[in-house]
């Protein structure tokens, strides 16, 4: 059996997504931790099976706060698994070709002939296989460490892929997370299990494009308040403003450790900011609010344009309410006036849960979710071109 073990550094595989890091290259429990919602590793191999040193905390043990990882291989859409992290350390199976690639085959229906030009085109392949995040940052850690190739009758190969032409930003809150999008309806309550962003409109447009894409999320945030159900302004954690320029601010405040900047060593193409309907619960219909509400918006969306000088910005609004959409549209025409000319608003349609269902909390649905995707998409297409 040979046998190869590599470390989640970008000379052995593509980090997709925020993250930080602990200990020296090194040692042996040097740690990855990936930041928020769809951010992973990804390389090429050849190997048989693949394994993992993956590592959480604390919170595994509290109920619907567990975090969760998924294996997705070449362009599946699908992933070959999803587990729960139960362990504080645990070595994991990440991928068995031979199980996969008999997969594949099984899902034809019909015998293939061995040695067949179709058979060669499943079996025995280099696959492209991405660890990837299914769980908020907010909630129980995900760390990894030594990942281990074996291959049976030659020399493991492994390389990290290489990076799309394509960079999209999704700032947002738990509609752009994928929250309950797995539950079975509005009366299920939240729990880390039924959220998934890969079923979210956000990560799914942007896979279907082949677009690389990059979460900034957090349910319930907002940029003036955080969700309140009683109308009072709620900044009991952190607005979407004091999260952003940072890797993990959930992470270094669990560690008691200052959090670290950003560095934006690749500036997003283009950025979406698809926040508003948290921030609602507190203005409402009330003027005065709005009005802060507006003038926070255009002080955050000044500071990603000093971070980002280059990128398009998109404030968009809608799933799940569209009552601060003219606002949005005033933050836009007043970034133009600073002197933006790249700033446009997008409103989003409309969840229709009495037709299509609901996630969790009266969250969208996996049917909304892909409706919302296919006008993200269509979006997308222009705003690369445009």
């Amino acid at each position: 059996m040979n046998k190869k073990v590599i470390k989640p550094i970008d000379s052995e595989v593509r980090i997709t997504g925020r993250y930080t890091t602990t200990g020296k290259v090194t040692d042996s429990d040097y740690t990855l931790y990936l930041a928020f919602s769809a951010s992973g590793i990804e390389f090429k191999t050849n190997a048989d099976k693949v394994t993992a040193e993956i590592v959480t905390d604390y919170m595994k043990d509290e109920k619907g706060c567990e975090a969760y990882l998924g294996v997705l291989v070449d362009n599946d859409e699908l992933p070959y698994r999803k587990f729960v992290l139960d362990k504080d350390v645990a070595v994991y199976d990440i991928f068995d070709r031979k199980k996969y690639e008999q997969l594949k085959l099984d899902e034809l229906g019909r015998h293939i002939k061995e040695g067949s030009a179709k058979y060669k085109s499943i079996v025995d392949k280099v696959h492209v296989v991405r660890i990837v995040k299914y769980t908020e940052s907010y909630y129980a850690a995900t760390g990894i460490r030594n990942i281990t190739l074996e291959k049976e009758d030659r020399e493991v190969e492994s390389e990290p892929t290489k990076k799309r032409k394509h960079f999209v930003q999704i700032i947002g809150d738990s509609i752009t997370c994928g929250y309950g999008v797995e539950a079975s309806g509005a009366e299920e309550s939240f729990c880390t299990a039924t959220e998934n962003p890969f079923k979210a409109y956000a990560v799914k447009a942007c896979r279907e494009l082949k677009y690389d894409y990059e979460l900034v999320s957090r349910s319930g945030i907002g940029i003036v308040s955080i969700y309140t159900g009683d109308g009072v302004k709620n900044t009991d954690d952190f607005l979407m403003p004091e999260l952003y320029p940072y890797k993990d601010r959930f992470l270094a405040r669990k560690n008691g450790k200052e959090p670290e900047e950003y560095e934006f060593k690749r500036k997003p193409d283009l950025i979406v900011i698809n926040l508003g309907t948290n921030d609602y619960s507190y203005t409402k219909d009330d003027p005065i609010r709005i009005e802060e509400f507006k003038d926070k918006y255009f002080e955050f969306v000044k500071t990603i344009r000093h971070m980002c000088p280059t990128a398009k910005i998109t404030l968009a609004v809608g799933i799940m309410g569209q009552e601060l959409f003219p606002a949005i549209k005033e933050v836009a025409e007043k970034m133009k006036d600073y002197g933006t000319h790249k700033v446009e608003a997008l409103l989003f349609p409309a969840q229709e849960g009495e037709i299509d269902g609901y996630g969790a909390d009266w969250h969208p649905s996996e049917v909304t979710q892909a409706k919302e995707a296919e006008v993200f998409k269509n979006y997308l297409t222009y705003a690369m071109i445009s």
